[in-house]
């Protein structure tokens, strides 16, 4: 049930209202794209400018789909200038099987290396569909031509829009891209999945101010995703999850005056560190930083660097929030983190099925010290990070374990 929210705010909401969106648009084109029959040449500066921002922010995959989005456009909008043998639709099908394969792309740096590589994998894929499209060998054999046939009587409603190697070739796209959005949901994902349902609309009630609204479209959320996808980098910590020490500098900036910041970091974290080892240090970390990610009273917490971290409480006194922090370091110590041992079990047992014992188990219990300290006019943001830090400091001499005020 945790996936869950996860799976519906990155991939399913942005799925279901972008293709909605573009449905009923495509459905009413005459009257809702009127005003880019005098606009064709807008979708070339702006797939040239997301394919730029994505070159410069090294998201290699939306640089290829600006650049194959361009590649059709120009194909159909100004066939003298970019001749191409193949009818549109036939060009669509090819764009959305590159796609597909995009989104299981990882995005590289765009090394000459890389953009050889990259390019003759879309140029195999390309000549593939059109191979199979064209292929006289299968149109000819007679397994071919009865399976056509019933495919005709069963799908008549779908044998109208397209032929059996097409609807073969979409379902298998369709197929490969949800897989993948939905074991990892991301919106770099969604995105590419929803440009391809764009092209099947596109293929099947085409028109040039369609395709350049489409074109459109995609380059404006490209630019989006890139930005959103840089942003999240930038601001959230990659191992633990929570905000990182950068979003920590723009949050407090934004306050001005009046508020708690609390310094923690881990008890022994080293010497638990070298006994245990880095992967089983990680797992701590992730645990505590989901334990304070937790807070409450208008907290927010922060992974400041290596095993400490940052709470921020905007307009409270230390004296307001001492409880709530005593309670994240009480929480914290009474969670029981049981380590991962080597051999430990792969899957689950199924039903029935005594489950394996590990040879081992371990459960430790990890504790944090925490300062408190108070930002208002007379104290700068600096003065009162060093400020907690010392508060900090002498809850680590006073034991650890514990929380002090500056």
């Amino acid at each position: 049930m945790k996936y869950l929210p996860t799976l519906i705010n990155s991939t399913l909401l942005p799925v279901i209202a972008l293709s909605i969106g573009f449905t009923i648009i495509s459905l009413f084109q005459a009257e809702t794209l009127f005003w880019l029959q005098d606009k064709s040449w807008l979708p070339y500066p702006l797939l040239g400018i997301a394919a730029l921002i994505a070159s410069q922010f090294n998201q290699s995959r939306y640089f290829y789909a600006c650049l194959l989005w361009l590649l059709l456009f120009t194909s159909i909008d100004a066939p003298s200038l970019l001749p191409q043998p193949f009818s549109p639709n036939t060009l669509i099908l090819m764009l959305t099987g590159v796609t597909s394969v995009l989104i299981w792309h990882t995005d590289k740096s765009l090394r000459l290396s890389n953009l050889i590589l990259t390019s003759m994998l879309i140029a195999g894929i390309a000549a593939l569909i059109a191979w199979v499209l064209n292929s006289a060998v299968l149109t000819a054999n007679p397994v071919y031509q009865r399976s056509s046939h019933e495919y005709a009587v069963l799908l008549p409603w779908l044998a109208q829009h397209f032929s059996l190697p097409e609807a073969c070739l979409y379902a298998l796209f369709f197929a490969s891209a949800m897989v993948k959005t939905f074991v990892s949901p991301r919106l770099s994902h969604s995105l590419l999945a929803v440009s391809m349902v764009c092209l099947v609309i596109i293929s099947q009630r085409f028109s040039l101010p369609l395709l350049a609204f489409a074109a459109n479209l995609f380059a404006i959320m490209t630019v989006t995703v890139v930005l959103l996808n840089s942003h999240k980098m930038a601001f959230k910590d990659e191992l633990t999850g929570i905000a990182s020490r950068r979003a920590l500098m723009h949050f407090t900036q934004s306050l001005f005056n009046n508020y708690s910041i609390v310094m923690a970091d881990v008890d022994h974290f080293k010497s638990f560190n070298d006994k245990y080892g880095h992967d089983v240090g990680d797992q701590v970390l992730r645990m505590v930083a989901q334990q304070l990610n937790r807070v409450s009273q208008g907290g927010k917490a922060f992974r400041y660097g290596g095993e400490e971290f940052t709470l921020v409480f905007p307009g409270k006194n230390p004296e307001q929030v001492i409880e709530t922090v005593d309670a994240l370091r009480e929480s914290i110590a009474q969670y029981a983190m049981v380590i991962r041992q080597p051999d430990r079990p792969k899957r689950k047992p199924k039903a029935g099925q005594q489950p394996k014992q590990a040879t081992s188990s371990k459960t430790v219990h990890v504790t944090m010290s925490f300062g408190v300290a108070f930002k208002n006019k007379q104290v700068s943001f600096e003065s009162a990070l060093k400020q907690a830090d010392g508060a900090l400091y002498k809850a680590k001499k006073a034991g650890r374990n514990t929380v002090k005020i500056a």
